[in-house]
């Protein structure tokens, strides 16, 4: 079953988002918040996925057609460069709603008829190295009949890590929450006519088949910084750093000495 991760990249048009620059051109093209977005999706995004233990899943990058070319070329390079061009896509698109245009890829690449795994993932966080892997496991083992019953399943893991800047440093948190876009994939054939984000992720426990799997282990990072697109929210109690450094290396070992300075709009 394909895994297919989807990603929104300074997309100009209704979404999920809380931010007035989703739905301003002049705040979402503003060349530094471009500058500053880039660096959260090269350095902290992008490296989680090319470093998976298995590789064998696509990227779709949902993006404003109306970005200005020198960044539309910048984004289709870093993308191209990170997982080559069979792996990855990148749809520049015009306004609308973000859940149509991304489901009009999804249908348009694969078959009508044959379950995926529909993955969300922010352009400024980050997925475990393990993730892929063990979300197929956990989709075989734990989603068969609820598949059988009704076609399609959610899937969350629930935990995860929230990281930020605190004193000059990176700060990251423990962070526990079942139902949210992280974390979070679809298990559906795209004819169904589901989608991953046209959904209130908060009430898919009351309203959707679904299967929670925690292992213990956090399976993604939720990035708080200036530039959130979406409210940012964090807890008061900070992991130390040498546990900090412990849990990195182990599942996001490509955020050992990230640059606190990417988290702060300054």
């Amino acid at each position: 079953m394909q895994v297919v991760v989807q990603t929104r990249f300074s997309y100009l048009g209704q979404s999920g988002w809380r931010s007035d620059a989703s739905r301003q051109a002049e705040q979402l093209f503003d060349p530094q918040r471009l500058i500053r977005r880039f660096a959260l999706f090269e350095n902290i995004t992008l490296p989680s996925l090319v470093r998976q233990t298995d590789g064998d899943f696509r990227l779709i990058v949902l993006a404003a057609a109306k970005m200005p070319e020198v960044f539309r070329q910048r984004l289709l390079a870093l993308v191209t460069d990170h997982l080559g061009d069979t792996r990855a896509t990148v749809k520049f698109a015009w306004p609308g709603h973000a859940s149509k245009k991304m489901a009009m890829v999804v249908k348009a690449k694969f078959p009508p008829s044959e379950a995926i795994i529909e993955v969300v993932l922010d352009d400024d966080d980050a997925l475990a190295t393990t993730y892929v892997e063990n979300l197929r496991i956990g989709v075989a083992v734990h989603t068969g009949q609820l598949l059988a019953q009704h076609h399609y399943v959610f899937v969350t893991f629930p935990r995860g890590l929230s990281m930020y800047a605190d004193d000059g440093k990176i700060a990251i948190q423990n962070r526990m929450v079942p139902f949210t876009n992280l974390g979070l994939a679809l298990v559906a054939a795209p004819g169904l006519g589901k989608n991953i984000f046209a959904v209130s992720h908060k009430r898919i426990g009351e309203r959707h088949p679904h299967v929670v799997i925690d292992s213990g282990q956090p399976v993604y990072v939720r990035t708080v910084h200036g530039d959130n697109d979406s409210r940012g929210m964090i807890g008061k109690d900070v992991i130390d750093d040498a546990e900090a450094k412990t849990i990195l290396a182990k599942h996001f070992p490509h955020l050992i000495g990230l640059n606190a300075k990417l988290l702060m709009r300054d």
